[in-house]
């Protein structure tokens, strides 16, 4: 989480780096985006519908790989454009439909920390949000360069972004993945112990 809180200080850097790379003003962008926000409202329903259907595990996995490889594609297009819509933009719109995975992971989480260390973990992701938050707005601002000519220097924040990004990846892969999954595995087996006992509850009730 820490890295990808820190990835995400790209954000606050990114209607300046619109406007320096593709000359658009800031209601121009904002008109861009418009959309997606409006969209994303309508998109928060789709991950836990999935995850009611084809199970926690193989959504939030296929979901966490999905983000990591638009990330990916992302960076060899970054300064092109297409129908006048800059791809980054467009990537955003292609990100849409996982907008709802954060309440998976509010889920997940209640599931790894016990009910006598939540107050306790809230605190510290709070205060982990504003530190990391902070320091990444700083790092990303220092290596925004609105005057850069060469591809390096346009695209130096998005390196910073998925650098840091691909570390969070590796403590996935070799830290708390396999516990994400097997608490989505939790989740799944108590919606279906739930959903047997209200069966069970209704089918008492014809019965009487």
């Amino acid at each position: 989480a820490m890295f990808g809180i820190a990835a995400g200080g790209f954000a606050g850097i990114l209607t300046p780096w619109i406007m320096a790379v593709f000359g658009f003003n800031q209601f121009q962008i904002m008109m861009m985006l418009l959309p997606q926000v409006i969209l994303s409202l309508f998109c928060q329903p789709i991950i836990p519908f999935a995850c009611s259907k084809y199970g926690h595990r193989s959504v939030f996995r296929f979901a966490y790989w999905a983000d990591r490889a638009i990330d990916v594609m992302c960076l060899p297009l970054l300064t092109s454009s297409f129908g006048g819509f800059p791809f980054p933009v467009l990537f955003a719109y292609l990100k849409t439909p996982f907008v709802g995975a954060g309440s998976v992971m509010e889920s997940i989480s209640s599931k790894l920390v016990s009910p006598q260390e939540s107050a306790k973990y809230s605190a510290i992701v709070q205060l982990n949000m504003f530190f990391v938050g902070s320091m990444s707005s700083l790092m990303f601002s220092r290596i925004f360069n609105s005057e850069a000519t060469t591809l390096v220097g346009k695209i130096s924040p998005f390196i910073l972004s998925s650098s840091l990004r691909l570390c969070g990846v590796l403590v996935y892969l070799y830290g708390w993945g396999q516990l994400n999954l097997e608490a989505c595995d939790a989740i799944s087996a108590d919606i279906g112990k739930e959903a047997e006992e209200k069966e069970k509850l209704e089918g008492d009730k014809k019965t009487d």
